[in-house]
């Protein structure tokens, strides 16, 4: 990734299906989330390995671990919207107290 940071926001797991929330930071200082589903297993030597694609039966553990992030990702930005903007006000209320 160019220019950007990434830190994990959230991790939700049911089975073999992981998502991950990640917050991205551009290099303006924009903050915007990714999501990734993966389907973890291991081989038979031990070793762990993910994997884009998904049986028919893990479909529905992708749809509810999908709508989760949604929730999250919404969440996230709601408190970072509110945080902005009581960050604002008291920008204004210190300049008016001068």
């Amino acid at each position: 990734m160019n220019n950007q940071t990434t830190n994990i926001i959230e991790r939700f797991t049911l089975g073999p299906v992981q998502v991950t929330i990640w917050q991205n930071t551009d290099r303006n200082g924009n903050h915007y989330p990714s999501t990734k589903i993966e389907r973890r297993y291991k081989d038979d030597e031990g070793n762990w390995h993910s994997s884009n694609s998904f049986p028919r039966d893990a479909l529905l553990v992708v749809s509810d671990l999908a709508l989760k992030a949604h929730a999250r990702i919404q969440e996230e930005q709601a408190n970072n919207r509110m945080t902005s903007h009581q960050s604002a006000q008291h920008q204004q209320n210190t300049g008016n107290a001068r």
